[in-house]
């Protein structure tokens, strides 16, 4: 699995935690080629959850789907379904192969200001959406690293055709109680729907 790596460097970070320690004071910073990419633990939720923080600040799916919507709607109306499409086929990748995923030559992308390869890029979503696969793990029936790529792919819609809102997306993105709605469910009509590009749609059916 290709989460394994996290998910037993996490386990292995809190096995000698003390009890008294308090939420986010021990950091680990993961072998990656991003600087500042940081790792804040222990927390509320359980063992080997944590908190990424990227150049002091903490980030979440939420500042993600917003620095999606503008890596997509910075490109001319003509070219933006072709790098929502290439963006949608790396996420998958993503999802499926983890830091092993395959980045396209020359992919770029501003993430909290500051602009990152299609490498680092890679780095930072698997660290980030990692600790959804030890909060809600996949073999427990429940979405793991999923819901995060649930909802960016809806942003990756928003922003390429306007049905929605990103800030429509980032209320799905904080839903806790229930399971959370699947991909476009409930955000676009049928006539919407057979708008979408087919291989967008091919890939949001396969997460």
């Amino acid at each position: 699995m290709p989460y394994t790596l996290l998910i037993n460097t996490m386990k292995n970070n809190y096995a000698n935690i003390n009890a008294s320690i308090k939420n986010y004071s021990l950091v680990f910073q993961p072998p990656c080629n991003v600087n500042n990419l940081i790792l804040e633990y222990p927390t509320y939720k359980g063992i080997g959850d944590y908190r990424l923080s990227l150049n002091g600040k903490s980030l979440s799916h939420g500042d993600l789907i917003d620095d999606l919507e503008r890596y997509i709607l910075s490109f001319p109306v003509n070219m933006r379904l072709n790098k929502a499409i290439e963006l949608s086929d790396l996420l998958i990748d993503i999802l499926n192969n983890g830091l092993n995923a395959n980045v396209v030559p020359n992919f770029n992308i501003i993430i909290g200001g500051i602009n990152y390869s299609g490498s680092q890029f890679v780095e930072i979503i698997y660290w980030l959406i990692g600790q959804e696969e030890i909060n809600y793990p996949r073999s427990s029936r429940k979405m793991g690293v999923r819901l995060p790529i649930t909802r960016y792919h809806e942003a990756i819609i928003a922003a390429t055709y306007g049905f929605f809102t990103t800030d429509n997306v980032k209320q799905r993105a904080n839903i806790r109680n229930g399971r959370p709605p699947l991909c476009l469910h409930g955000l676009v009509t049928i006539k919407e729907s057979n708008q979408i590009d087919s291989h967008l749609l091919h890939n949001i059916n396969s997460i």
